[in-house]
């Protein structure tokens, strides 16, 4: 066993109708103690309002939002109630759910993990079917963003989440460094190579963002040919070693535009950066944001693709930095 271990939070939030599921998962964070995590170098606390809030003076939930504090994996449990307003949002879980949705848009952490309960039973009153009805919105709002996992009943519940939270600790004992203390797994080590090459924004691009991404990530960015006249190809790949990525961004108008209209033309030279990518930092480094209307190159499934549209930029952004994050783990 590690003689230092690495404290990771796992914070549950529901309803109150769930609270079977909830001991589940206090049970499953027992199991994983004297389990999984100690092997792992880690140790898993669970973060609750009932055990980690005390009494003060606000608005109720805005209390435990500041008490509770961050966290590493986020538990979402659903099933027949939605909640009570809080004066922010339509109940607790929601506002819970935003805050940590926000907060992985910035930062792709927390990791979040949201249940529902598949067999339910008929709504008796009208506020039952209220309530019913804003966890069936709810729910869709979430499949949209995301993956959502379904569960049969409260009796299975434990055997659902149980594997889900220990790939959660594999993944995370994977990326987490060894110098890291109990503020959890965010820290990144120094790397060697310290530069990214990007290719296909140009400075008045919308998809500058993607390039403000991997600058607020600590790398040096090194532009494409197109941008700086005096790079070559060949410079490109005698430089190699210092490239810890290549994010190579398809996009429609961009490409178009370098190719004066001609789509064939745009293709190529779409397929010529990625494939180029590929020969000087491998398949794990490579990222290849491809807007909608760019058909994907032959070696797309050689790369970490990520599709985007005008309106989805904040999430392929929140991707993008999620992909260089594990890229800055592997040195």
């Amino acid at each position: 066993m590690n003689s230092k271990l690495t404290k990771v939070r796992v914070f549950v939030s529901s309803p109150s109708d769930v609270a079977t599921e909830r001991e589940a998962v206090a049970s499953t964070v027992r199991e994983l103690n004297v389990s999984v995590a100690p092997s792992r170098g880690l140790i898993v606390e669970l973060v609750a309002w009932e055990t980690h809030c005390t009494p003060d003076m606000g608005r109720g939930q805005e209390i435990v939002n500041r008490q509770i504090g961050s966290y590493d994996i986020f538990v979402g449990i659903m099933a027949q109630r939605f909640g009570t307003p809080t004066g922010a949002a339509g109940s607790g879980t929601e506002e819970e759910f935003r805050l940590a949705y926000n907060e992985w848009g910035k930062t792709c952490s927390p990791r979040i993990m949201f249940y529902f309960r598949k067999h339910l039973s008929a709504p008796h009153t009208e506020e039952d079917m209220h309530q019913l009805t804003q966890v069936v919105a709810f729910r869709r709002e979430l499949a949209e963003k995301g993956l959502v996992w379904e569960y049969t009943s409260s009796a299975d519940f434990a055997d659902v989440v149980r594997p889900h939270l220990v790939r959660a600790l594999l993944d995370l004992s994977e990326d987490v460094a060894q110098s890291t203390g109990s503020s959890g797994v965010r820290g990144l080590p120094p790397s060697e190579r310290s530069s990214a090459l990007i290719v296909g924004v140009g400075e008045s691009d919308p998809e500058v963002q993607f390039v403000d991404a991997v600058d607020e990530l600590g790398f040096e960015i090194i532009r494409t040919v197109e941008n700086n006249p005096a790079l070559s190809l060949d410079d490109l790949y005698v430089e190699r070693s210092k490239i810890a990525a290549v994010v190579v961004v398809g996009s429609f108008d961009g490409y178009m535009k370098r190719a004066r209209g001609n789509l064939q033309q745009a293709m190529r030279l779409l397929f010529l950066w990625t494939g180029f990518a590929l020969g000087i930092v491998g398949r794990r480094r490579t990222i290849l944001l491809l807007q909608g209307g760019m058909y994907a190159p032959p070696n797309a499934e050689q790369v970490i693709l990520i599709g985007y549209d005008r309106e989805s930029m904040d999430l392929a952004t929140a991707h993008l930095r999620r992909e260089l994050r594990a890229v800055r783990l592997m040195e």
